[in-house]
């Protein structure tokens, strides 16, 4: 890696280290969480629960939990356990 791309590299992380716009992207976050638990929504994600390509974990506002498969076909979920 020559030295100037070893520079840009290094100036794109530092922007990401701004305090204000770690503050401000948390916010942001913050809100639209809050959001989508007022509609339900819930929070989609994968662990070392989700075997196949197409399986998540659901995990809705009121705390419940559950393993999900999605078809590929059509996006219908099947709920295979509840955690």
């Amino acid at each position: 890696m020559s030295d100037m791309s070893a520079k840009k590299k290094a100036n794109k992380i530092e922007d990401f280290s701004d305090p204000a716009l770690e503050a401000d992207l948390k916010a942001t976050l913050e809100a639209e969480l809050a959001s989508q638990a007022k509609k339900n929504i819930p929070q989609i994600f994968r662990n070392e629960l989700c075997v196949k390509a197409n399986q998540f974990i659901h995990k809705y506002p009121d705390g419940k939990l559950f393993l999900i498969e999605q078809d590929q076909t059509d996006s219908s979920i099947t709920i295979l356990l509840q955690l």
